[in-house]
Formats: structure tokens, sequence, C-alpha cells
């Protein structure tokens, strides 16, 4: 939802994953070498949001390498992305696949 209170239209539909039991955590590599590391707060066919805490945070434009780990097991996966935006707070950091 915006800030006027109008739902944002959306090319495809998020799907919301668990922010408590089984935490979707990730990596953000970029070729500068930074590597935030943060939590997946949803997730579409074109994209998905990076929550990072504190002051770790990603520009618009950045490119790079974003590790998923499965909470349940050791397997990892590997996805080329681009940061598209970043929240006011420098928390969230919504990103499309590449």
């Amino acid at each position: 939802m915006s800030s006027s209170g109008h739902q944002i239209e959306r090319r495809f539909k998020r799907y919301p994953l668990p922010t408590a039991l089984a935490v979707v955590s990730a990596e953000f590599r970029t070729d500068q070498g930074e590597l935030p590391v943060g939590k997946l707060w949803d997730i579409s066919l074109s994209g998905t949001c990076l929550v990072l805490p504190g002051r770790q945070t990603l520009a618009p434009g950045n490119r790079g390498l974003l590790l998923i780990h499965d909470p349940n097991s050791s397997e990892e996966l590997a996805l080329m992305v681009e940061v598209r935006w970043v929240d006011a707070m420098k928390v969230f950091h919504g990103e499309d696949f590449s």
C-alpha cells in the first residue's frame, strides 16, 4: 500500500516469506566485495524484497549475486539481481531477478 492508502498495482503477485520460525536468509555479493546479509521479506516471479538490518544498505542500480539460504538445510540458491528501490529508512530493498 502506498502512503496515500491506495493499493500499489504489481506486475506479479508477491508471496510473503516466514519472518519468525523459518527465516529465509540471504547475502548480496557485489563486484566491489560488499556482502550485506539480511532476510527475504517476500518473493514474486520477477524479484524479491531483501530486509537489511542496521547500517547495511545498497543503492538502486547495484547489481550482484543474491545467495538465498534454505533455513532447513545447507542448500543455497544463487541468483543475479539488480536493486530497483530502497525504502526511506534504508531497510527494505526491492530487487529484480536478471
